[in-house]
């Protein structure tokens, strides 16, 4: 008998490790939203031309942006591939610092989720989507994604050595805001991921 509750804890506790490797194993295999926004950026010389306009770079890859009325829903963007075309839908409601980081948040789905490392595409079809719907849950890959997607936004327009320099001049995060095009909450969550405020 007692050599059953042994191999009944043994089995347990070879469970619970196995289940603590395998979430190890996911968040070594996520994508780098940093290094990818900025290898979007150099790839397309606009390190240093801000602010940036992610158009330049939905241009480049071939990705249409259409405006689209959402009909009040909470939806920001959506991002949809049929084949090898890539649609871009921006909620035309929205003022255009929103729809600017939709247009990135959105071009990060595309980089980190939905291509590989050599730009060829996972699947044939697939949509996913912005929602401005804060409270509502999420399955946990796909807040992974979400916040992957803001992170790329956040340092495809706000680039980590432009922000540090244009700092140094900076009276205000608003001041920063207007530099760079983008809302003053984006730019305040940028700032404090990059340890420059608290």
């Amino acid at each position: 008998m007692a050599q059953i509750i042994y191999f009944s804890h043994v089995k347990e506790r070879l469970a619970k490790s196995m289940s603590v490797l395998n979430h190890a194993r996911a968040a070594f295999n996520r994508p780098d939203p940093e290094g990818k926004a900025t290898k979007e950026l150099n790839k397309y010389d606009l390190m240093h031309d801000y602010p940036i306009n992610p158009l330049i770079i939905t241009k480049g890859e071939g990705v249409k942006v259409i405006e689209h009325n959402f009909n009040g829903n909470d939806i920001s963007g959506i991002i949809s591939k049929q084949d090898d075309n890539v649609t871009i839908y921006i909620n035309r409601n929205e003022p255009p610092a929103r729809q600017k980081f939709t247009i990135a948040h959105e071009l990060g789905h595309l980089f980190l989720h939905m291509t590989d490392e050599d730009g060829n595409f996972l699947d044939n079809s697939v949509s996913l989507y912005r929602t401005n719907n804060s409270t509502m849950p999420l399955p946990a890959e796909v807040a992974n994604r979400e916040a992957e997607a803001n992170r790329f936004a956040a340092a495809l327009l706000m680039p980590k050595d432009a922000i540090e320099f244009e700092w140094l001049f900076a009276d205000s995060v608003e001041e920063m805001a207007k530099t760079f095009e983008v809302s003053e909450i984006a730019m305040k969550i940028r700032l404090k991921s990059l340890g420059i405020i608290k």
